[in-house]
């Protein structure tokens, strides 16, 4: 497995369940994962982790834990270190990308918002595309799976 991925793939907050209050469990899946792509083995994890949250996310629908998908864009970092380029990440060679402090205000937003997917710029995109193709198909299924 490569360790050059710029993003973490999933993480799980795992809090006690005992708890009658909500919790949120998240899930954080690369902005491409709603995409065909041409590294077929990397995107079917990333496929994965999306279909993941949102089966889990329907069959924990009638508790008090909701499933938040967090989908980061490109953000500036330095973990580009070793490619050739090593800010090829950044806003001076990438335009597109947000700076840490931009894409925490996001999640936040959507955090605060009760977003159950969580993306800015291009994941933004990708999460939108994706609930415009499947969303109301997903919906059908869902109700009917209750």
């Amino acid at each position: 497995m490569s360790l050059r991925f710029t993003f973490v793939h999933s993480l799980f907050l795992i809090s006690n369940k005992s708890r009658m209050h909500p919790f949120k469990m998240l899930l954080l899946a690369w902005h491409t994962s709603q995409l065909p792509w041409f590294q077929s083995i990397a995107q079917l994890r990333l496929a994965f982790v999306k279909s993941f949250t949102l089966s889990l996310r329907e069959q924990l629908r009638s508790t008090n834990i909701n499933v938040v998908e967090i989908s980061p864009p490109l953000v500036e970092s330095d973990l580009h270190r070793d490619h050739a380029n090593p800010d090829n990440n950044k806003k001076t060679n990438a335009p597109h990308a947000l700076t840490q402090e931009e894409w925490i205000a996001h999640v936040e937003k959507g955090w605060n918002e009760g977003k159950e997917e969580i993306g800015a710029g291009f994941s933004q995109v990708g999460i939108d595309a994706w609930r415009k193709a499947f969303g109301e198909l997903h919906s059908k299924m869902a109700s009917q799976s209750h």
